[in-house]
């Protein structure tokens, strides 16, 4: 199933009457026809024991990015009950469930973490995936499952969700895989380290590792051709990303052993970041027509990421970039305030979430200012 835009068709091989008349693989439905499936599974009409286990997971991918609130909550609990009915070989199974269908179940339940069918069904898929070799996930996927994961842990340790995270610390962090770990790109290391950062006891082990990684996708070592490379890289990432790395790498200050690492990082980032926020600002100006990637999801958030991770380094940094480090982060509360603070509610839940997860941090001298200055909210 390929996930439409506007006025594309879609690749889908469901076991449905009307798709059993066509063969596989090639663009059978339209995005009404999708649609008008998902008007079935919500009223209870399509069996989705009819459909085969790859078409069900691109299914609730669909759902979860394109319906409206009601019906993509209802679809995807009548999905999730699908899941929880299905024998345990079923997942086991790779022929019968590939990695790329189990990844994208679990990434869908993760944003209904709190619907008690979604953490059942999660449990369960990662009880299969245990009993998988992992090196048969692309890098992407792990890293997709580790931050699906990260949602459903909390203080527990005695479930299966945990266990197969830390399964993949595991793995990621045993010299063996090293070829995997090469392949890792910078949008799957920022999300595995950030999966793991509000994990005291998991994040240490695996941030010295990711961090080396990031560097070398970052920060290149004196090659000419490893520069423009890296430089074109930095410039395709956009600034949700970015934002997500800082705080990927915000645990990381705090401590005497990674600390240096996290620091190189940062500054080297400094400059990118900057241009990237002023683009947010003013798309129009000449960085945007070279193709530099600025956008975010959720700017206000984005923006109270980065205030939060500059502001400590600006506090701990004794590197040359200190004092522009400083201004900008002064500048950023002074000229963001008012977006962060009109921000959605959607945004400030994030923010509140972030805050509760990162329980080593500390409300810095620059955060302490904003809350002062804006009081009233």
């Amino acid at each position: 199933m390929d996930i439409p835009g506007n006025g594309r068709r879609l690749y889908i091989s469901m076991n449905s009457t009307e798709s059993s008349k066509k063969s596989s693989g090639t663009p059978l439905f339209s995005e009404q026809y999708v649609r008008n499936q998902a008007e079935l599974v919500v009223k209870g009409s399509l069996n989705l024991n009819n459909l085969n286990l790859e078409d069900l997971s691109n299914l609730a991918d669909y759902f979860i990015k394109h319906l409206n609130k009601k019906d993509n909550i209802l679809a995807i609990q009548k999905i999730s009950e699908n899941i929880l009915n299905k024998p345990d070989s079923n997942l086991s199974d790779s022929e019968k469930f590939t990695p790329k269908s189990l990844v994208i179940l679990t990434n869908v339940f993760s944003k209904l973490f709190a619907k008690p069918d979604m953490k059942k069904a999660v449990q369960k898929i990662a009880m299969a995936i245990g009993k998988r070799d992992l090196s048969h996930f692309i890098p992407k996927d792990v890293a997709n499952l580790a931050s699906a994961f990260s949602k459903f842990v909390f203080d527990s340790r005695e479930h299966a969700i945990f266990e197969e995270l830390l399964s993949i610390h595991t793995f990621i962090t045993d010299p063996r895989n090293s070829a995997f770990f090469d392949e890792m790109s910078l949008i799957a290391s920022t999300m595995l380290l950030k999966a793991c950062a509000p994990h005291s006891d998991l994040y240490p082990q695996i941030a010295a590792p990711m961090i080396k990684r990031i560097r070398s996708l970052t920060i290149s070592q004196g090659k000419k051709s490893q520069n423009l490379m890296i430089q074109d890289g930095i410039k395709k990432t956009n600034l949700e990303t970015l934002g997500n790395l800082c705080i990927a790498l915000f645990p990381s200050i705090f401590q005497n052993r990674l600390k240096k690492d996290a620091f190189t990082v940062l500054a080297n980032l400094f400059n990118h970041i900057q241009r990237k926020v002023e683009l947010s600002r003013d798309p129009t100006n000449s960085h945007a027509k070279s193709g530099e990637s600025y956008e975010s999801r959720s700017i206000a958030l984005t923006y109270y990421q980065l205030i939060k991770v500059y502001a400590q380094v600006a506090k701990q940094s004794s590197s040359k970039s200190k004092k522009a480090i400083e201004k900008w982060v002064s500048q950023m509360v002074e000229h963001k305030a008012n977006q962060i603070l009109d921000s959605s509610s959607y945004s400030w839940n994030l923010i509140a979430k972030l805050e509760t997860q990162l329980a080593m941090s500390n409300t810095d001298a620059t955060l302490e200012h904003f809350t002062l200055k804006h009081w009233k909210t």
